[in-house]
């Protein structure tokens, strides 16, 4: 181009300048629209895997501390807001009841102890001797019963030889009646006769002997079943030993049960003397604290509470229509209303299994025709990275703003 071209140029310019403004505004217009729109789809892609809510509280495990037993309160050995530890001592009872419950319950058992063990050396003894009496009895029975056999066999023999004394008794008497018949008609001479009465008076005597000696030992017999009769009796009066000592069986399971018992009631005596020392469940921090010496206390009465600030979490109550995306493990920034110079960071530890009015006191009745729609909230639990310093500066109770990066991996 020319210096005169260019001089022309120039000179045009200047004279139409409404043209030049026009186009300059309308390149400023359209990179406001470029700019505008870029922010948008921006901020679009950047909030749509993003869901926050106001409606979020710090929550935590809260332990009651009461007392097992009942008694009055002799030391507090903490302060409101105190750091404790667990198994640190926060309340001491008046414990002179129970050092008394513990004397009179080893006594108890010691008594119980002493005689189980007298009722345990008798048992033996007794059957022992129970068993040397029975055994005694017995083998007299069983030689009495043998001898009775013996005896049985015996008199059958000695029945035998009596028969037969008989026979020979009744043939002799009548060999001598015909002799003394014939005797007195002078038929035999007196020799014969004096046999035959000879014969008669043997047959006699030998047969009064052999009954005398049957009878003897018939008499024997009945005797020797006395006997047996009178040992049977002494076996059954020496079982009865065993009865006996069966009945001390069962006294001495008595004994040792009682002595159970008392070592069971020793034991819970022991137990409620260590109950009027009331430790602390859980490392945490004191809070309403209402025990103060002197009180009378009742088993089960509340005196404080510890709260541990090393194991809190985040109960956020979404809308339900804000939960399409949200799932277990994804991040969360969580803001702190108390402590807006820290942010936090945690992650998604569960959905509840329904919306809060499902579980409320008195849940919404849906059925009785006056239905409006509410959009329901739905807690989540969220639990924080750990930052141990950053943790215990919160407190129960606080109010949290959570958002949750739907876009993250969980």
């Amino acid at each position: 181009m020319t210096r005169v071209e260019s001089m022309e140029n120039t000179t045009q310019a200047i004279n139409h300048p409404a043209k030049n403004n026009t186009k300059i505004k309308r390149v400023m217009l359209l990179l406001i629209v470029v700019i505008m729109t870029s922010a948008g789809i921006w901020y679009y892609l950047w909030i749509r895997n993003r869901v926050s809510t106001d409606d979020a509280f710090i929550t935590g495990h809260i332990h009651q501390v009461s007392s097992r037993v009942p008694g009055f309160i002799d030391q507090v050995l903490v302060a409101d807001n105190e750091r404790v530890r667990q198994g640190q001592v926060l309340v001491k009872l008046d414990d002179r009841d129970y050092r008394v419950a513990v004397e009179a319950a080893e006594a108890a058992l010691e008594e119980a102890g002493a005689n189980w063990a007298s009722a345990r050396i008798s048992v033996p003894l007794t059957l022992t001797q129970t068993e040397a009496k029975v055994g005694g009895a017995r083998a007299g029975e069983q030689a009495l019963i043998k001898s009775l056999r013996e005896l049985d066999e015996s008199i059958k023999s000695a029945h035998h030889q009596s028969d037969r004394a008989k026979a020979l008794y009744n043939q002799a008497k009548l060999d001598y009646d015909r002799m003394s018949t014939l005797y007195k008609k002078q038929v035999v001479p007196k020799r014969q006769w004096d046999e035959a009465e000879s014969q008669y008076r043997a047959a006699d005597a030998a047969m009064k002997s052999a009954q005398a000696q049957a009878e003897a030992m018939t008499r024997k017999i009945m005797t020797i079943k006395e006997e047996i009769h009178q040992a049977r009796a002494q076996v059954d009066l020496a079982g009865t030993g065993k009865t006996e000592a069966e009945g001390r069986v069962h006294t001495a399971k008595a004994l040792e049960a009682k002595t159970k018992g008392a070592e069971a009631a020793l034991e819970q005596a022991r137990l409620n003397l260590g109950y009027t020392e009331i430790k602390a469940p859980a490392d945490g921090f004191i809070t309403q604290k209402s025990a103060e010496v002197g009180n009378m206390i009742k088993a089960g009465q509340p005196l404080l509470a510890i709260v541990p600030l090393h194991n809190i979490w985040v109960v956020a109550n979404y809308k339900e229509t804000q939960l399409a995306g949200v799932k277990v493990g994804q991040r969360v920034i969580l803001e702190v209303d108390g402590r807006p110079e820290i942010t936090l960071n945690g992650k998604v530890d569960s959905i509840m299994a329904g919306t809060g009015a499902a579980f409320s006191l008195f849940p919404p009745e849906n059925a009785t025709g006056n239905y409006v729609k509410i959009v329901q909230r739905v807690p989540v639990k969220i639990i924080f990275d750990p930052k141990p310093d950053q943790i215990t500066a919160l407190r129960v109770g606080m109010s949290v703003v959570p958002t949750i990066l739907t876009g993250s991996k969980n």
